[in-house]
């Protein structure tokens, strides 16, 4: 996983390299685990900047000090003879400091550190595949729905992305996510919670909200932007995977309204390629690659 989460807009960038910034000092267990769990997160749609996991900067290592299994219980909605703690660190992240935790029996946790809610839960179990029969999207969105109204605040005033189905090689998951908009623009609010296809179970749920002013209007246009971002993609074969989507994007503070688009650059050999995001200011038409894989 990138250090900040940028916006695919599809699984293409599903096996970027990269993980998730340590911790304190991790167990063995946590960061063998995050290395499987690392292309589950990659490719969050379309959005902004999802999971802040990899926006974390520092962290303080601490001692479950008894409160903190009341607050995992109470955000899981599990019995607090249930949770044990086994591992505690407060984390800086892109919007706000979380609670990060190793859970006994679930994976990691984080709670936003000011409402004790559930920013984020990762399920070590889940994260593998199943003997029993792939369900259908249909059904899973129930499933993942239900999480996400239970979990996040606001969420019924969000948009439906399109589903993604993904394969990670150690299980497929189908992805939903929900986002904020304006009329014209993505906004960084958003919730993501994958469903494993095989057992049905919701294995991670993330979630973030971003307040954002009002963006100025665009000046440059969706093919404006999609011949800017070619121009900075690569010399050869470069293809616009899809159209280009309109985002307000927040980074260390600073607000900008962006078209993303996503590109695949080939070689002459066709087994090879590689996807690239580009960013393309919306108002000055300066682009940049964001991610690239």
């Amino acid at each position: 996983m990138t250090t900040v989460l940028t916006p695919p807009c599809s699984a293409d960038l599903g096996a970027l390299p990269g993980g998730r910034p340590g911790n304190g000092t991790p167990k063995p267990r946590r960061s063998g685990r995050w290395a499987t769990v690392a292309l589950a997160l990659t490719a969050v749609g379309a959005g902004a900047l999802l999971l802040s996991t990899g926006g974390a900067t520092t962290a303080q290592q601490t001692s479950p000090a008894g409160w903190e299994a009341t607050a995992v219980a109470h955000a899981l909605g599990l019995p607090i003879l249930d949770v044990h703690v086994t591992g505690w660190r407060m984390i800086d992240t892109a919007t706000g400091q979380r609670y990060d935790a190793d859970v006994a029996g679930v994976g990691i946790v984080q709670l936003d550190a000011t409402t004790k809610g559930l920013a984020e839960v990762i399920y070590d179990s889940r994260l593998g595949g199943s003997a029993g029969p792939e369900i259908s999207s249909s059904q899973a969105v129930g499933t993942a729905r239900a999480f996400a109204a239970g979990h996040a605040d606001a969420f019924t005033s969000l948009t439906a992305r399109p589903v993604e189905h993904m394969d990670h090689g150690a299980f497929e998951e189908y992805r939903f996510i929900w986002q904020a908009r304006t009329a014209n623009a993505w906004l960084p609010t958003q919730v993501t919670v994958g469903v494993n296809s095989r057992s049905g179970a919701v294995a991670y749920f993330a979630t973030e909200r971003v307040p954002v002013e009002t963006p100025p209007a665009a000046r440059i246009n969706a093919n404006q932007a999609a011949a800017l971002a070619l121009a900075v993609a690569g010399p050869v074969h470069q293809t616009v995977k899809a159209t280009p989507e309109l985002h307000v994007t927040v980074m260390a503070g600073r607000q900008q309204l962006v078209w993303v688009v996503p590109i695949t650059t080939s070689d002459k050999a066709p087994h090879l390629s590689r996807a690239q995001i580009v960013w393309v200011d919306a108002v000055t038409g300066v682009a940049r690659t964001v991610a690239a894989g």
